[in-house]
């Protein structure tokens, strides 16, 4: 059973976001975060001011990495807690805070939903929303809680 808080009947639904962005090839993986940040940057101007000296390259690359961790982790989700509150210590200090958590999760379920074309069903949507759920709010608590260190964690995050 999947250590995923929150979450019923999980382990078989995060199975398939495994495969839907684990085992994408390149190619989508790109295009997966050039349609979120482009989304993202469009629909929310608060959130474009935070990318204006950055190498949306390398953020691209970034942002699929620690997409791939988190969905790779479902099944032992307790253990990746710390890099995601790390995460969002990391964001906050960027200038993120808890007003640009919902632009982001809407660009996220849009641009996912652009790639996946038919994939994309309402369960799967439901499954993604939940499952940015409980990243969003455990970012958030590592915000909160200035995380700036994780002992004994292989984290991915720089």
């Amino acid at each position: 059973m999947s250590n995923f808080p929150k979450i019923q009947n999980s382990q078989v639904k995060y199975n398939q976001l495994s495969n839907q962005v684990g085992q994408k090839s390149t190619k989508v993986k790109q295009s997966l975060s050039n349609s979120f940040y482009k989304h993202l940057c469009k629909n929310d101007e608060r959130s474009s001011d935070l990318f204006e000296n950055t190498d949306m390259k390398k953020q691209g690359e970034k942002f699929i990495e620690v997409l791939n961790h988190a969905v790779d982790e479902i099944g032992n989700f307790k253990k990746y807690v710390p890099n995601l509150k790390l995460l969002g210590s990391k964001h906050s200090d960027y200038g993120v805070d808890d007003d640009h958590y919902t632009p982001f999760g809407r660009s996220l379920c849009c641009s996912l939903e652009a790639c996946l074309g038919e994939d994309w069903t309402k369960d799967t949507r439901n499954c993604w929303i939940q499952f940015y759920g409980v990243i969003q709010s455990t970012m958030r608590k590592g915000a909160q809680e200035g995380e700036t260190k994780v002992q004994g964690c292989a984290c991915i995050i720089s």
